[in-house]
């Protein structure tokens, strides 16, 4: 019995290292930056092996971070080369920046626009820190092709959409409303606009209470119904 089992445990493992490729592969099919033909990929004791050439850093950010979101993957060792072709266009280059803007975590996305002309890349929109703009720019200059980088980003310190909405939850059920659910928002500038149903005055003016008091802030559009 004693002999049987490690051939067990070495024919399971090796089962789990099929499934995880199998994931692995699956995974890089759907990233869309991922040159499917130009990836090698192999699977040993949980560890992926990803390998191959790719035109740019952004595009190996991007398999990468694929590889990275496998369930039940221990560790991505990177052997990708970077062998650029020296011939992106605008289009392949906003492409890249778009991808690496989404990878950066200190990068508010959602909030920027970029465009490309002849290599040059101008970012704009607005964000809440100066940090934010900083790891922005950095982040575009590290995109192959990339020859100058525009900023016209704000910094207003105006909450995401998202960090406001939280905000109203947190402060109607802390007033033992049962809902902030009927309340839109919309942002012009520094300015918010306030919009939606809500049961009565109070909410009403509660609403916009949380909304002014947040840092950024400058002015609020009431426009909430009673109903």
């Amino acid at each position: 019995m004693s002999d049987s089992q490690p051939c067990f445990e070495h024919e399971t493992e090796a089962t789990n290292d099929a499934q995880l490729l199998r994931d692995l592969r699956a995974e890089l099919a759907r990233e869309e930056a991922a040159p499917p033909a130009a990836i090698h990929t192999a699977v040993q004791h949980a560890v992926a092996i990803v390998s191959g050439s790719v035109p740019g850093d952004s595009i190996k950010a991007a398999v990468l971070a694929a590889a990275r979101r496998v369930a039940g993957i221990q560790y991505v060792h990177d052997d990708i080369r970077v062998e650029p072709d020296g011939n992106e266009s605008d289009e392949q280059i906003l492409a890249c920046v778009k991808i690496m803007l989404g990878l950066d975590a200190a990068v508010a996305p959602d909030r920027l626009v970029a465009t490309v002309a002849n290599g040059c890349v101008t970012i704009g929109g607005h964000v809440e820190w100066p940090a934010q703009a900083h790891a922005a720019v950095a982040a575009v200059r590290r995109v192959r092709g990339v020859r100058q980088v525009v900023s016209t980003i704000r910094v207003d310190g105006l909450p995401s959409l998202a960090t406001m909405r939280a905000r109203l939850v947190l402060v109607f059920r802390e007033a033992g409303e049962k809902t902030a659910g009927g309340i839109d928002l919309a942002v012009s500038d520094t300015s918010v606009q306030l919009s939606g149903t809500v049961r009565s005055h109070h909410d009403r003016e509660l609403a916009e209470t949380t909304i002014r008091g947040l840092i950024g802030v400058a002015a609020v559009e009431n426009h909430l119904i009673i109903g």
